[in-house]
């Protein structure tokens, strides 16, 4: 079957302005700006949290292990990835059965530091993203210093949160903390404001030397993370929801590469709808059972204790989704990179340079 190719390799917009906009950090503003604004109450608060996790959340970790095994081809380009990885994850929840005192503390610390890490290449992605689809040129010192800011949005707060050696218990066990000295955190909160203006100035030096306006999403991603990560932490309510705007993001790079890799020429719209619709159901119920299904399964059996075997499953589930991840969005078949980068078929590409990372 032939794929169809672009209509306009210069369209900026996966779906449109609007819609773009709000899913790529627009929508996660409103919502700080109410939670600041309004008290909409805990029980409120929970709702929105929890329909968040259900609706984008849980669907955005299936959507990748949609994306890897819904193919043999993808399966067979990455066997690491797609077999290796998982037998790790299962041999991490084993040690943390096994060992709840010794092991189970380091895999919780190394996904609980991981995770915003992961944010942070998602983000640097997305932003480099729309910039190459506008046509708008990123060199290195701003790519640099866009990184840099980005990065350090996570490192200054993980910093800030990390000055203790206590720590804090997290699924019933004891993670312990680094206990970095304040002095060094309050230099990264630094460091991130001096390379926040950096990248501002690269990209209003670039729009004036190009004599063009800069793609909104390329300043909106990175401030999105950086109100998420800096201003959202101390909201209660809002913080609750970051999960779900990340996964929101996420959803929508992820269908782009599922509708442009298998849309047909001349296809029908009602085709189109309804593959949209069995893709939404399949990462729907798949997200439910890798969340609300699977982590629970060992502790009502009775094999462990049930805190430590959920956080435990919860954790390697989400361990693997950034395994995969970091590979899964660089395939080097064009008819999958093309939907991403705004580009025809018949344009070569750099493989390496298709990705969500920094390899984005």
């Amino acid at each position: 079957m032939q794929t169809a190719q672009i209509a306009n390799a210069n369209r900026p917009w996966f779906v449109s302005a609007p819609a773009d906009l709000l899913c790529q950090g627009g929508l996660s503003l409103l919502v700080f700006a109410c939670c600041r604004l309004t008290d909409f109450g805990e029980e409120r608060h929970h709702f929105f949290a929890i329909t968040g996790l259900f609706l984008l959340n849980w669907p955005h970790f299936a959507a990748t292990s949609v994306r890897l095994y819904g193919s043999r081809a993808n399966i067979a380009q990455y066997p690491l990835t797609a077999v290796v990885i998982p037998l790790a994850a299962v041999g991490a929840v084993a040690g943390c059965f096994l060992s709840p005192l010794w092991f189970a503390p380091v895999f919780f610390k190394l996904f609980l530091i991981w995770s915003p890490f992961h944010y942070c290449g998602q983000t640097v992605g997305i932003s480099l993203l729309y910039a190459r689809r506008d046509g708008f040129p990123i060199d290195r010192w701003l790519r640099r210093a866009l990184i840099a800011f980005v990065y350090l949005t996570f490192l200054s707060q993980t910093g800030a949160g990390e000055t203790s050696a206590i720590g804090g218990l997290y699924y019933g066990v004891v993670v312990p903390g680094f206990g970095i000295p304040p002095e060094l955190a309050s230099a990264l909160g630094i460091a991130m404001k001096i390379c926040g203006a950096l990248a501002l100035v690269g990209i209003a030096g670039t729009a004036l030397a190009h004599r063009r306006t800069p793609p909104l999403s390329l300043l909106l991603v990175p401030f999105s993370q950086y109100v998420w990560f800096v201003h959202g932490a101390g909201s209660p309510g809002f913080r609750e929801m970051v999960p779900s705007f990340h996964s929101l993001q996420y959803l929508v790079i992820a269908w782009a590469m599922h509708d442009g890799s298998n849309r047909q020429v001349n296809e029908e719209p009602l085709l189109r709808r309804s593959r949209l619709a069995r893709w939404i159901a399949l990462n729907l119920v798949g997200g439910f059972v890798l969340f609300n299904i699977l982590p629970f399964i060992p502790g009502q059996l009775g094999y462990v204790e049930p805190a430590l075997a959920t956080g435990a499953i919860l954790g390697a589930i989400q361990l693997h989704h950034f395994f995969v991840d970091g590979v899964i969005w660089k395939l080097r078949s064009r008819a999958v990179s093309a939907p991403l980068r705004a580009e025809s078929e018949g344009q070569a590409l750099n493989p390496a340079k298709v990705g969500l990372g920094l390899a984005a």
